[in-house]
């Protein structure tokens, strides 16, 4: 088949199709939504292609050093981002309540569709019945988004057995490490303009790095935009990867990391392992832990940690067996 005749073909797929620009509605980045390029046509999305109105005409950004050390690149959406039209039309994506007849388990029962109606008021009279039998212990857990000042259950709190928990989803722990140590919150800086200061995470700082530790993370499938491009360029300079994770994922071939598989749901006996090697081996930061960690909770955390608490040295010889990692 000759080139003309391709062109010719993939033409006509595209006859009658518009276009029209959006954020990305799979990955949830929303601190750093990757703009798309969508092809509409028959009323139906046709075709998710990356953002072609920023930086349009000029150099490709990898020639441009100076583009790639200030970050001003395009926020290409990652595969999950485009892949969410696979998603929208899937014969297997709910669109109703679906309530089970029958038992629990494959071959025991199955689903029928009911109305919204029936739907709600199923689930309210079961909370009304577990609030009544359990009021002192908590049986519905909700999450308060510190950053927001939101809840996702707003009323559950007038509720008897209901339990809170603190977090911001997965920046948690950057805004915790910001908040704490800096005494700024980059959430509210930029949702609320409280502040002209902006710490946390560049994507080119990645160039600075001599390491990267990926702890059950894909960022080359499930991370937005620059941050993976970035990963790539830092692994050409010679930044070495270690993949932590029960499975050899994308991220583990392209950045060519040295994966470490774990058994799953054995996280925290590989972390107090880890911590017993810094402690023990002298290899953390004194000057850091002196400055910024509460010395009381540290001597604690050793103590438990070497053994001093419950007589459990928590060392990598007591992990290897939980966790299948060698003790090395």
């Amino acid at each position: 088949m000759s080139r003309d005749s391709l062109v010719e073909k993939y033409n006509e797929r595209h006859e009658g199709v518009d276009y029209f620009y959006t954020t990305c509605h799979n990955n949830g980045c929303w601190d750093a939504t990757c703009l798309i390029k969508c092809g509409i046509k028959d009323g139906k999305v046709v075709s998710i292609e990356p953002d072609d109105s920023v930086n349009a005409g000029i150099a490709r950004e990898d020639d441009d050093e100076n583009a790639v050390q200030t970050g001003m690149l395009q926020a290409r959406a990652c595969p999950m981002g485009h892949a969410w039209r696979q998603e929208l039309y899937s014969e297997n994506r709910l669109l109703y309540p679906m309530k089970r007849v029958g038992e629990k388990g494959s071959g025991r029962g199955h689903f029928e569709r009911i109305s919204w109606d029936e739907a709600l008021d199923t689930i309210a009279e079961k909370m009304r019945v577990m609030a009544k039998e359990n009021p002192d212990h908590p049986w519905l857990y909700y999450c308060y988004y510190v950053a927001f000042e939101s809840s996702d259950f707003p009323f559950a709190s007038y509720m008897p057995g209901t339990i809170t928990g603190w977090g911001d989803h997965s920046t948690s722990g950057s805004a915790a490490a910001e908040d704490f140590h800096l005494g700024v919150r980059l959430t509210d800086c930029l949702i609320k303009g409280t502040s002209d200061a902006y710490p946390g995470f560049e994507a080119p700082d990645l160039l600075n790095s001599k390491l990267v530790v990926l702890w059950g993370f894909d960022p080359m499938v499930s991370w937005f935009g620059m941050v993976p491009y970035y990963m790539k360029l830092a692994q050409e300079r010679g930044c070495k990867f270690i993949l932590i994770d029960p499975v050899y994922n994308v991220s583990a071939e392209v950045l060519g990391a040295q994966w470490i598989p774990i058994r799953p749901g054995t996280d925290t006996a590989f972390g107090l392992a880890v911590a017993h090697v810094l402690y023990t081996e002298d290899l953390y930061d004194h000057d850091y832990v002196a400055k910024w960690v509460e010395p009381d909770g540290f001597e604690e955390w050793r103590k438990y940690i070497v053994g001093e608490v419950d007589g459990v040295v928590h060392d990598p010889e007591w992990a290897e067996p939980i966790t299948g990692i060698p003790a090395e």
